[in-house]
């Protein structure tokens, strides 16, 4: 039985995911002019403000779960939705940069309770068709990265101050927010049985499998996302602006990959869905790495957008449907894991591209495709063998 305020429900959903891509975004697009009113930070300074940030997100998304399952969803939505509220706005008034940074993990902290508690509030809501619903609201993190970026470069242009930016942005959190206070809840499982399926969980080597490609799947995503401008301008001698187009394409193909998938999801198996998109995945990597073309590169890399945007959100559904009475804790754990890949992913690149140059470093991104290739055949014929009443052998 669907729930009496389902559609609303859903709607306050995209809008919270635009908001959390929103908080994430504007930091990106305003650091240099951030830098500058602060009399010339150093880089190590601004990638600070970016580290504390995520050290709020990660602590936000590890909290939340936990908290959801024991004391109800709603008051923590909200509470994430008010924490990126205050953090974004007051960052924009901040007179020292010592404010700023703990502003910073205010708002992080609101980004990652909701990224926790989001997904499994959808889930429930739509339990008979869960890869499509999470493509479509993870569609809405793209589709609010390339309209923050968009918006927040095109202020800047016209001589806004990142300060006006800051607050401005602010109008998801605050609509997240309002739908969210006026709208009743569903019932939510309580504490005791999200327990059980916390401890039952953690006993099942599939869990532990799932957790697996969770971090490889935010490697596989995250690492090309952040190198894709410096392999353009290192590799083709692109411009910084060209280079960020690139990457914009990059956005815009995973909002379209998780659009196409949210509707294919509904004729094709998840695990057929994951298959597809990981080869699509490697195929469009090698394309672009092995590309003598700029042009060429690019494309590549438009269409490896369009092949890791399904992973995240299926690969969340399909742990949701084989490991149930997870609760909301077991969202926040594949997020927390899948961010944690995010962090390393980039890194490992980095390591790798300082002896073999940028073309090797994207290797990295290549064995975390090709390890979740291995990891969708065993499943998938793990799951053929259950249909026949084979043995696995």
């Amino acid at each position: 039985m669907k729930h009496p305020h389902q559609k609303r429900l859903l709607v306050g959903s995209y809008v919270g995911m635009v908001s959390l891509s929103t908080q994430i975004n504007t930091l990106a697009v305003c650091l240099v002019p951030i830098a500058r009113t602060f009399d010339g930070l150093t880089q190590a300074q601004m990638g600070l403000i970016s580290t504390l940030s995520f050290v709020g997100v990660v602590v936000g998304i590890l909290g939340a779960g936990p908290l959801a399952d024991r004391y109800g969803m709603r008051p923590f939505i909200i509470l994430g939705a008010a924490l990126e509220l205050v953090g974004q706005a007051l960052m924009g008034l901040a007179p020292n940069y010592g404010l700023l940074l703990m502003l910073s993990v205010v708002g992080g902290l609101g980004v990652g309770m909701l990224d926790a508690l989001l997904s499994p509030l959808v889930c429930h809501l739509c339990d008979e068709a869960r890869a499509s619903a999470l493509n479509l609201l993870h569609a809405f993190y793209c589709i609010g990265a390339v309209a923050t970026v968009a918006g927040a470069s095109f202020l800047l242009k016209h001589e806004q101050s990142w300060r006006v930016i800051f607050p401005v942005m602010t109008a998801p959190s605050i609509l997240c927010g309002l739908v969210f206070v006026a709208t009743p809840f569903p019932h939510w499982r309580g504490p005791r049985e999200a327990e059980n399926g916390l401890r039952g969980m953690l006993r099942r080597p599939l869990f532990l499998v799932l957790v697996l490609t969770m971090f490889l799947a935010g490697a596989n995503e995250l690492a090309a996302a952040q190198w894709i401008p410096a392999y353009m301008t290192k590799v083709f001698g692109w411009s910084e602006a060209s280079a960020g187009m690139t990457l914009m394409g990059f956005s815009v193909s995973m909002a379209v990959g998780r659009l196409l998938a949210s509707g294919m999801t509904r004729r094709v198996s998840p695990m057929r869905l994951l298959l597809a998109a990981t080869s699509l995945g490697l195929c469009s990597l090698a394309a672009a790495v092995l590309s003598n073309s700029g042009a060429s590169a690019a494309v590549g890399f438009c269409a490896l957008g369009l092949a890791v945007g399904p992973l995240w959100p299926t690969v969340l559904a399909y742990t949701a449907e084989h490991v149930p009475h997870g609760g909301a804790t077991l969202f926040s754990i594949l997020a927390g894991v899948g961010n944690g890949g995010g962090v390393i992913g980039p890194v490992a690149v980095g390591l790798v591209a300082d002896r073999l140059g940028l073309r090797g470093g994207m290797g990295i991104v290549a064995l975390a495709a090709i390890a979740l290739l291995a990891i969708f055949l065993g499943r998938a014929r793990a799951e053929r063998l259950a249909r026949t009443g084979l043995p696995k052998t």
